[in-house]
């Protein structure tokens, strides 16, 4: 995605505006009761569930849904349309422009 300058000067104001009233008036999370915390922004009880979901997502999620965009791929390089959900959602997601951007020497059988 190319941007210019003041788009990308837009985006930040915008998205410091944003999170400044997040941070400020809604006050949307608060972990100053909690033990370790920094300033109760951040807290090391959460960093752990966190390390754990993404652990969890790039070892078993992501070499998953890569399979099933790989399968597809190779389907769909002289296989039917897409008939179930699942493959109309990889479809969706991961066209054959993508796949090739992400996989350049993927060659279908």
């Amino acid at each position: 995605m190319n941007c210019s300058i003041t788009q990308l000067i837009w985006l930040i104001l915008v998205y410091s505006f944003f999170g400044w009233i997040i941070e400020t008036v809604l006050l949307y999370w608060d972990y100053s009761g909690i033990p370790f915390n920094l300033d109760g922004r951040v807290n090391l009880l959460y960093c752990f569930f966190w390390e754990i979901a993404a652990v969890i997502w790039i070892k078993v999620c992501y070499p998953r849904v890569s399979a099933l965009a790989l399968i597809r791929y190779d389907q769909r390089a002289g296989g039917p349309a897409a008939q179930s959900g699942w493959e109309r959602i990889i479809d969706t997601h991961f066209d054959d422009e993508r796949m090739s951007k992400i996989y350049p020497n993927a060659k279908s059988r």
